[in-house]
């Protein structure tokens, strides 16, 4: 396992996909503050720090995305894998090793993108005013999704041998997680009540109406759930300060990580590498 994590990793300091992905991070970062910063001068209205402290986090699904399948279908391309095995390597660890790849590189990225934006922000806008207790554990809730997320890229690209096919198929995952996110949340922030335009005495007035398209009941706590349980609602959550339920969202991120593995493990197990 050492051997095939050291392989790795000398190989990723020579990977240009990485490096751009590093940039783009910390790119992204400077220029949100910059951007909300000049709005802040114009309008003359205050920034929270914390509300732009997680914003890489709608990204980071799809940049994972694309580095796990280019990486790992690297691998099926040039024969790397199939020679692992040749030399002695089990299944299980070729697998396992890709998976900590992934997770490492999607860490380093999460993890320069919150440092940029503390390094550029904090002078602009000032301290992070919610309990440090709170963005902790957001902060382990958005280290445990990109966990989540390399778990999801890792079994994609280990079982699909085609590199073209892994970065269609990996792409369509991160962006359909993200439709759904978007359209759930969406759903979960109608307001209870709305306004409603209606003519009465030959004039206009405007009454307070329930609103039809409010969530309520098992609907409602079926959609939070779902937006709860994917890493992109959880993303979209977390970069909002939008969190109803903290620990559950990390309980789920655990789940995904221990059901995609153990499934991938199994699979690759079977997979015809011939």
């Amino acid at each position: 396992m050492s051997k095939l994590l050291h392989s790795n990793f000398e190989r990723l300091k020579r990977y240009p996909i990485f490096w751009i992905e590093m940039i783009l991070a910390i790119g992204y970062s400077i220029f949100v503050c910059m951007i909300l910063y000049q709005d802040m001068i114009r309008y003359e209205e205050s920034v929270a720090m914390e509300s732009i402290l997680f914003n890489f986090l709608v990204l980071i699904g799809i940049v994972m995305a694309v580095f796990c399948s280019l990486f790992i279908g690297t691998e099926y391309s040039d024969g790397t894998i199939r020679n692992k095995l040749i030399i002695g390597h089990s299944r299980n660890n070729i697998f396992i090793s890709n998976f900590m790849l992934c997770m490492a590189v999607g860490l380093l990225i999460y993890f320069i993108a919150v440092v940029t934006t503390c390094a550029v922000g904090i002078p602009l806008f000032g301290w992070i005013q919610i309990k440090w207790s709170f963005c902790l554990l957001l902060f382990v809730d958005g280290a445990l999704l990109c966990i989540a997320y390399a778990a999801i890229y890792n079994v994609i690209a280990m079982l699909t041998t085609n590199k073209a096919h892994t970065a269609i198929i990996s792409t369509l995952v991160a962006f359909g997680l993200l439709f759904v996110t978007i359209w759930l949340y969406q759903s979960l922030q109608q307001p209870e009540m709305m306004q409603q335009a209606v003519m009465k005495g030959g004039e206009i007035e405007l009454e307070t109406v329930r609103n039809p398209d409010y969530l309520t009941g098992l609907k409602r706590e079926i959609y939070q759930f779902i937006l709860d349980f994917i890493p992109s609602g959880q993303a979209t959550q977390i970069s909002s300060l939008e969190v109803l339920h903290p620990y559950w969202m990390g309980i789920y991120s655990i789940i995904i990580i221990f059901v995609f593995n153990l499934i991938g493990m199994i699979c690759f197990q079977k997979k015809d590498l011939k």
